[in-house]
């Protein structure tokens, strides 16, 4: 029924058609295996019946089956020589890959020239909306581009890739989920007033490796996705802005940053809830007058607040009159004197920045008065290893002045002493915080590499294989005898799956080195699949290429994962990859992932809980929804959303309390070691505290962290939500650089716990949306050692807690 697919009425005549066609496939359906699961097997299946009427007429040549949509091939038939209107082309495959959900691939060296704008718009379609998304990808390398022709009717400041989500006629970011656009440059032209890409979205959507530029426009991306959605790998050169950011989400994120050559500002934020984060930057102009690296304005419903760590800021070019950050500053006087006015209260914090400027920062003071200017030189380099700053009176606990063996004043003028004790009364009556470096800056000879610095927190352009090579990957389906779920929706394809992963990773095998291949489709898998090391695993999409825990034959029981990597104790750069694939589990809790392997990588992994919705008292709380264990993982973890217990119904408040000596948290890291990166991490209403364990482990640092408390808002009879974090004792060397969330206490909590045997834990630059009712005289932090000095109150945002 067309109800079972979620589908609307205007799309169920075309599904119907698709099924018809998909009998007649089936008709012709073979399958030969062979020698246990060899790669001497073929294995033909027609494919998913929900891809629209026109693209099953097509699927002798389109790539369907692997779960692909070529704009090149019939029935859209682009050229992509950089000449002809591709425009219609485009437009007519985006529309059906949201229906088919399958990405559109633009092959590698191809110009597709376009006139118009290309909407990437969910308005009234399909829902979920988290399996179903617009997503846009590159073949490889060298990449494609999207070439807007001169002098376009695009509307004025209109981005040329328009994602967003409608509900009645209303932009709905927070619910805008699974858009992606990766690997696909853009060529904007002599288009003055346009934009290159905007998605504002939120879990599973990102913006990946793309570059943006042009002889004449206004700015190359406006609107970033957060709460869990994330940016890597960015190049915009030219135009008056490189990036803006203007809506209220949760702490959006860029890793690998590349701005260059703008005239008016790079990073523009006008707008957000908490920080927006950026990890690894380089921003550099020429650009002569009123030109700012990093423009804060705050206006709308959030703050201007940043937190930039790992980059360099260059603007030797323009003397005096180049300022490499100037927040609360109206932008009518940008760099015109010392009158700006405060107008978002921003949170600022700089972590490891390099500078070459006349002035590193200007700060307006949120109460009148001169800015606060931060002294650089034109004439070299300025490091900057912390500074932060509020102009909202944000809270302050700093146990020493040394930080990773480097000193730092505090200068705290509504405190007046270095030992800072959490802020009391409301924000707004208290003076602006700053932690200056001390000398103010540090005068260097030279900063690391542009390149370096770029991939400190993204990856490199080898990392992740390309779909030009799909010809050369171990296709489950095809090449094991796996099966999706509309061919056989009760068989178990872990024997299948296993093969190809062993096959793969064994030395002297014919496949040995090859990635493996899960393409569209739900796949059964009734026990765990262990993943050796050294292993590519991709998939057709994060919305689409599923593996599912078996519904009626899993034998793994709540405490094993769907997927569990090899345990190696020899540390790699690059050893196992993941992307593009969803896992689901079933709500008992199931558990998604134990990762213990050196080197990894790990890009658009959905997660979902499926399955029917079940009493509390039937669920097992011992076992973590995701977790990294031992001394040999580590790794970078891109867009980890963990957002699932609300399939869980609830009774009375006690049947959720943790039993002793019980583990459910949806994320726990215990025993690392080595360093383990989660960049927009999101950990979403569990109704058991602490959401997350940091348990004896050494080198774990969280950046643009999205947090959701449970509470009355889900499950008003039951006031469950404590403490977000619990940093056990041993753990050292922990940071959070920078998050927001709905995030509320109702037992008398903290939200982040930190035990008094803990060293060296950073936390900086977090926002939160308070709800009504919470416990009274809630904590941001609570350390628990003997002084309990560095208690960290939550009636405001938090600015840095520093315990060395």
């Amino acid at each position: 029924h067309c109800s079972d697919l979620f589908l609307t009425v205007s799309t169920c005549s075309a599904v119907m058609a698709a099924r018809l066609l998909l009998l007649v496939a089936l008709s012709a359906f073979t399958a030969r295996i062979t020698n246990g699961g060899a790669l001497s097997q073929t294995h033909r299946f027609p494919p998913d019946p929900n891809t629209p009427a026109r693209l099953l007429q097509h699927a002798d040549v389109q790539p369907l089956r692997a779960g692909l949509i070529d704009v090149t091939l019939p029935p859209y038939n682009a050229v992509g020589d950089g000449k002809s209107d591709d425009t219609s082309s485009l437009q007519a495959a985006i529309n059906d890959s949201y229906v088919a959900r399958m990405p559109v691939l633009l092959r590698s060296d191809r110009v597709f020239l376009v006139t118009k704008q290309l909407r990437c718009v969910q308005d009234g379609l399909i829902q979920p909306t988290r399996r179903h998304g617009y997503q846009l990808i590159g073949g490889g390398l060298p990449r494609p581009v999207i070439r807007l022709a001169d002098a376009s009717a695009l509307p004025q400041q209109a981005p040329l890739v328009y994602f967003q989500l409608l509900r009645n006629g209303t932009v709905d970011p927070p619910s805008h989920y699974a858009a992606m656009f990766r690997g696909i440059n853009i060529d904007l032209g002599n288009n003055p007033t346009a934009i290159g890409l905007s998605m504002s979205g939120a879990q599973l959507c990102s913006i990946e490796d793309v570059s943006i530029f042009g002889r004449a426009f206004f700015a190359g991306v406006f609107g970033l996705p957060g709460s869990g959605g994330f940016t890597v790998n960015v190049n915009v050169t030219g135009g008056k802005y490189g990036v803006i950011q203007d809506q209220y989400r949760p702490n959006p994120s860029i890793n690998g940053l590349f701005l260059r050559d703008q005239t008016l500002a790079g990073l523009w934020v006008q707008s957000s809830r908490g920080p927006v984060v950026v990890s690894g930057f380089t921003i550099q102009s020429r650009a002569a007058g009123n030109y700012s690296a990093v423009l804060l304005t705050g206006s709308g419903a959030g703050d201007a607040s940043v937190a930039l760590e790992d980059g360099l800021l260059d603007l030797h070019a323009n003397g005096d009159s180049g300022l490499a950050l100037l927040p609360a500053s109206s932008v009518a006087v940008v760099g015109l004197g010392d009158e700006e006015k405060d107008q978002g209260s921003p949170d600022v914090t700089l972590r490891n920045v390099f500078v070459r400027a006349a002035k590193v920062a200007r700060l307006a003071n949120s109460h009148g008065g001169r800015p606060t200017v931060l002294a650089g030189s034109t004439k070299g380099w300025v490091r900057v290893p912390l500074y932060v700053y509020s102009g909202k009176g944000s809270g302050v606990a700093v146990r020493s002045t040394r930080h990773g063996g480097e000193e730092f004043a505090a200068l705290v003028p509504a405190l007046g002493s270095p030992g800072v004790a959490p802020r009391q009364g409301p924000s707004n009556s208290v003076d602006p915080v700053s932690l200056l470096p001390l000398g103010p800056v540090t005068l260097v000879g030279a900063p690391p590499a542009t390149m370096d610095v770029l991939r400190l927190h993204a990856w490199g352009p080898l990392v992740f294989p390309w779909y030009s090579d799909l010809s050369q990957w171990l296709d489950v389906a095809k090449d094991y005898g796996a099966t999706p779920q509309w061919v056989n929706a009760t068989d178990d394809d872990t024997t299948a799956i296993q093969q190809a992963l062993d096959d793969t990773s064994t030395p002297g095998h014919a496949n040995f080195g090859r990635p493996v291949f899960v393409p569209h489709g739900t796949f059964h898998i009734a026990s765990a699949l262990y993943v050796p090391c050294n292993i590519t695993l991709v998939g057709a999409g994060k919305h689409a290429s599923v593996l599912h825990m078996h519904p009626d034959r899993w034998q793994g029981g709540a405490w094993m994962p769907l997927l569990e990597t090899c345990d190696n104790a020899t540390p790699a750069a690059v050893q196992s990859v993941f992307s593009d694939i969803a896992l689901y589990i079933l709500p008992r809790p199931g558990r998604f992932l134990d990762a213990r392997s050196p080197g990894m990588v790990l890009r658009d992994v959905g997660t979902e809980a499926n399955g029917t919705t079940l009493p509390v008292s039937s669920f097992v709380f011992s076992h973590p929804y995701v977790s990294f264990t031992g001394p040999a993982v580590s790794g970078k973890f891109y867009g980890l959303s963990l957002d699932h217990t609300p399939t869980i119904k609830l009774g009375q408040c006690h049947e959720v309390r943790q039993p002793a000596g019980q583990r459910w948290q949806l994320l726990a890291i215990n025993g690392t070691r080595q360093r383990l990166d989660l960049y927009q991490p999101s950990t979403e209403h569990l109704p058991n505290d602490p959401m997350v364990m940091v348990a004896n482990s050494s080198n774990v640092h969280v950046h643009a962290w999205k947090y959701e408390s449970q509470g009355p808002d889900h499950y008003p009879t039951c006031n469950t939500s404590g403490s977000m974090a619990w940093i056990t004792a041993g753990s050292s060397n922990v940071s959070v650089f920078g998050g927001s969330g709905n995030y509320g206490l109702w037992r008398d909590k903290a939200i982040v716990l930190v035990n008094g045997g803990a060293a060296n834990v950073t936390i900086s630059n977090q926002a939160r949306h308070v709800p009504v009712g919470e416990v009274t005289n809630p904590l941001w932090v609570y350390d628990d050692g003997d002084d309990h000095s560095l208690n960290l109150t939550a009636a405001h945002d938090v600015l840095l807690f520093l315990d060395p």
